[in-house]
């Protein structure tokens, strides 16, 4: 708690100081003169200067104000690699630990990530305003930043920043790691089974001297591309398409039909099928026979395309 004397003059400055100047010219001729009373009259004139300046007595309780200080953890694609995501969450939690036993002081945690590939590289900065947008710079204490050292935001110059605090930076992973990126300059839209087919790419490294070479390996899916593997995929596909055409109506269509008696037995011709039985199984009979030929076509273009992955 504090007190004080605070002056809020119903007058101007400069009119309230040529009244003051008045006052005391006024005061001195009274007292130089001898004037019976000059004294009160002086102490009058004080008193009603006094007035028109209004003095008001104050008393003050104030709270001081939290310092903050940011931890922006870098969430981006390139903080999976290795061991920088054990790495990254160690350190948050420690110094999350360490500050708040600190008193004044306020953490506040921002995630920066950009694993959605709506923003193009690791923006630190930005999420560093955004987070801090509510706080006025006097209260900001510092900044602390967990990432893997690519940050394709960084401020030209420290005004930038917004605040007058330092900014800190942890770096994850191993020494000697360094960053590279593979750009696709030129790829067909589409391809053709057997035809030869150009990718166009681009391998950075950076920090790499000029002119070394990076080996690179294409795969398909995830895995290698092994023509046994994929030979061995269609072989179970055709097979299993063979099996299709084992269904129990096409086994009761292949039986072997029975020759026809010469003589029947009345019990044999009241079990005679009906017109619409026989228009039934005849329907039955074009099905199969549909799904048969259906069969044989995949079965054609299956083998083809095992002779192509063979060359």
């Amino acid at each position: 708690m504090s007190y004080g004397l605070t002056f809020s003059p119903f007058l101007p400055l400069p009119a309230l100081i040529a009244v003051a100047v008045a006052a005391a010219l006024l005061a001195g001729l009274l007292v130089y003169s001898r004037t019976r009373g000059s004294v009160f009259r002086a102490l009058a004139l004080a008193v009603g200067l006094l007035a028109l300046a209004n003095p008001s007595f104050t008393r003050e309780e104030r709270e001081p104000l939290s310092s903050v200080v940011a931890l922006v953890v870098d969430k981006s694609q390139s903080q999976s690699f290795g061991e920088r995501t054990q790495q990254t969450e160690a350190a948050r939690a420690q110094l999350a630990e360490r500050l708040g036993k600190l008193s004044g002081v306020e953490v506040r945690t921002i995630e920066a990530d950009a694993g959605d590939g709506s923003v193009d590289g690791t923006r630190l900065f930005s999420a560093l305003s955004a987070g801090l947008a509510d706080v006025p710079p006097e209260r900001v204490a510092g900044a602390i930043m967990i990432t893997d050292g690519r940050v394709h935001d960084t401020p030209e110059n420290a005004g930038a920043l917004g605040f007058s605090a330092p900014v800190h930076a942890l770096i994850t992973g191993r020494a000697g790691e360094r960053d590279r990126r593979v750009a696709l300059e030129k790829t067909p839209r589409f391809g053709i089974v057997g035809q030869k087919q150009t990718v166009t790419f681009k391998v950075t490294d950076e920090g790499a001297p000029a002119g070394a070479r990076v080996p690179v390996t294409i795969r398909r899916d995830g895995t290698h591309d092994d023509p046994w593997v994929s030979a061995l995929a269609l072989f179970v596909l055709l097979l299993s398409a063979s099996l299709i055409g084992l269904s129990p109506a096409s086994a009761q269509v292949a039986a072997p039909a029975q020759p026809a008696a010469t003589q029947s037995s009345p019990a044999e011709q009241a079990a005679t099928p009906s017109p619409e039985a026989i228009k039934q199984r005849e329907q039955e009979l074009e099905a199969v026979r549909a799904q048969q030929k259906s069969t044989a076509e995949l079965q054609e273009r299956l083998k083809v395309d095992i002779a192509a992955i063979g060359q």
